[in-house]
């Protein structure tokens, strides 16, 4: 019996606390604590998930956008070929396309790499941009090789290891 009584007593306060709670509807400071550091924890990880998926559209987006540049670049330039009767290349960074009439060759298409690191034609206008690397070759002088590297930063110059760099490479035939 006396055991009986004192776990009586001694759950009294605890149920008091209880009825008190559930009347007045409250939380106590743990259970608080408690789901503020959960919210903070669910708002935290779908900050992050938003963050990497912004960066990782931003990194398609950036390699989608240089290899379309690459591709117009690479199908002027093919265009400007197929329209010759030969090539000439200078030191590998500069090609000439010329039509021969008879004996006379006519200087139609010119192609380079200018100081800015873009890849202009023969009235300066400017093909693309962010241009790595050019490199022409040609074995007889009716056939073009192009490799053309291009290289995006994605906005983070602090960050050399997010660039993204495109190599395109064509071969394109005089046809005339």
């Amino acid at each position: 019996m006396r055991n009986a009584l004192a776990d009586i007593l001694s759950r009294a306060p605890v149920r008091r606390s209880r009825e008190r709670r559930t009347r007045e509807g409250g939380f106590t400071l743990i259970e608080l604590t408690f789901w503020v550091a959960v919210s903070i924890t669910v708002m935290a990880a779908g900050i992050a998930a938003y963050l990497g998926t912004t960066r990782s559209w931003r990194g398609t987006e950036s390699l989608a956008r240089i290899q379309r540049d690459a591709c117009i670049a690479i199908e002027i330039m093919g265009g400007g070929i197929r329209q010759g009767t030969r090539v000439d290349i200078d030191h590998g960074d500069s090609l000439n396309v010329y039509y021969s009439l008879g004996s006379s060759d006519s200087l139609i298409a010119m192609y380079h790499l200018d100081n800015e690191n873009q890849l202009v034609d023969g009235n300066g206008v400017v093909l693309v941009g962010d241009v790595d690397s050019l490199h022409f070759g040609s074995v007889d002088g009716s056939v073009a090789d192009i490799e053309l590297y291009l290289r995006d930063d994605m906005g983070t110059p602090d960050a050399p290891n997010d660039d993204q760099t495109v190599l395109m490479s064509s071969s394109a035939v005089c046809r005339n």
